[in-house]
């Protein structure tokens, strides 16, 4: 099973940069740019301090500098795909926190047929969803820009931190000329000792995926998909749901969380979900996208019945091939039209 590491769809930091960092134009909710910010301050205040010790460790004399604000002064050092799994997660945390539409308990009528995974007789099973119920919910925690945050991210993008981190290092530590010294050799050195070392199991997506295999595994993956919806386990959801619906989990959660109201119907047509399921993540979607008018979310959930199976075949059709081929025929013109 794969876990969800990058966004399917954002392939240039500068659209996302815009908009979390100071600009005169954006079209994020204001929760969402501040979520992200918290989250990428959180993790750059970590990898600070992590490699700080590190350093300090092999006798460089080297000071880490704040990375906060070099990342502020200098956005680009952040790439596309970083800063995706960054919405991902801020968009996450904040649907977990919001109470919208209540997420439902282990042992609600509605929740599922019996009780969630965390009380499942197969005790891998059972370990596997209570690891991720934790690190859900240390995202959910508030904190502010100046708190770190546990390093929970998938391998590559903790990869990236910490080379964000030895390159800034050595920047405010040189006079700004390269030259192979021996600072930028340790600064290497001490990079490369944090990231053999760091395991990526306590990773949310990673847990998700795991959880999802055991599942798979034993045959009754698809009866869970309903209860991780319900539960607000969007991980879990994504990769089981990606699975009806034939898309990569990446591209699903994406879509699930930034699309259109008749992309997201499609979507969720293809999992399938009932309509009063449909309607209730709507309502809590709106959190992020509060250019939803009340109007809109009841057209979306009246209409949600009519939409074709042929319909929803063609959008996910569309939604599978890659994103570098569809946008080069959404320039074309060369689109489905809803």
């Amino acid at each position: 099973t794969r876990y969800i590491s990058v966004t399917g769809v954002q392939t240039c930091a500068l659209p996302i940069l815009g908009r979390v960092f100071p600009c005169p134009e954006h079209d994020y909710p204001d929760a969402l740019t501040a979520e992200i910010r918290r989250h990428l301050a959180g993790l750059l205040l970590s990898v600070e301090i992590a490699l700080s010790s590190r350093l300090g460790q092999e006798d460089t004399l080297a000071e880490v500098p704040s990375l906060w604000d070099a990342v502020q002064a200098k956005p680009s050092l952040c790439s596309g795909a970083l800063m995706g799994h960054l919405r991902r997660r801020a968009s996450i945390a904040l649907l977990m926190r919001g109470d919208v539409v209540p997420a439902m308990s282990a042992d609600d009528e509605m929740s599922s047929s019996g009780p969630w995974l965390t009380g499942d007789a197969d005790q891998q099973v059972s370990d596997a969803a209570s690891a991720l119920l934790g690190a859900e919910d240390r995202w959910i925690g508030e904190t502010g820009e100046g708190q770190p945050m546990r390093l929970d991210l998938p391998r590559e993008y903790f990869i990236e931190l910490v080379w964000i981190a030895a390159a800034v290092t050595l920047s405010a530590n040189s006079d700004g000329i390269w030259q192979a010294s021996a600072p930028a050799a340790a600064i290497a050195s001490a990079a490369r000792s944090l990231i053999d070392g760091y395991d990526d199991r306590t990773s949310p997506p990673v847990q998700a995926a795991a959880l999802a295999s055991l599942l798979s595994y034993r045959g009754d993956a698809s009866q869970w998909i309903l209860p991780a919806l319900r539960r607000r386990s969007y991980f879990l959801f994504a990769i089981l749901g990606s699975g009806p619906a034939g898309i990569d989990p990446e591209k699903f959660l994406d879509l699930l969380l930034s699309a259109s109201l008749p992309v997201i119907g499609h979507l969720c047509r293809a999992v399938p979900l009932a309509r009063d399921d449909y309607a209730r993540l709507l309502l809590n979607l709106r959190l992020l996208h509060p250019g939803w008018s009340d109007a809109s979310l009841v057209d979306a959930a009246s209409d949600y019945d009519a939409l074709t199976a042929e319909d929803t075949g063609r959008m996910m059709a569309w939604h599978r091939l890659p994103e570098d081929y569809r946008q080069k025929l959404i320039l074309l013109r060369h689109a489905p039209r809803l």
